[in-house]
């Protein structure tokens, strides 16, 4: 599947409002909080192996 590394994301006016005023603040670019809302709400999928790699590596460590 060929993907183009971009997402497009609606805010509604108030949050997009309350975002701009946090980047302000926090001095960091608005859409690094975008991304970080778009990062903590979506859930990723791994692939079967991926995760019994990571199974045991937390055993052999």
């Amino acid at each position: 599947m060929k993907t183009d590394g971009q997402i497009q994301v609606t805010l509604s006016d108030e949050l997009l409002e309350d975002l701009r005023a946090q980047a302000r603040e926090l001095n960091v670019p608005l859409k690094w909080l975008v991304a970080g809302l778009v990062c903590d709400t979506l859930d990723p999928i791994e692939p079967p192996n991926r995760q019994d790699s990571r199974r045991s590596a937390r055993h052999v460590a």
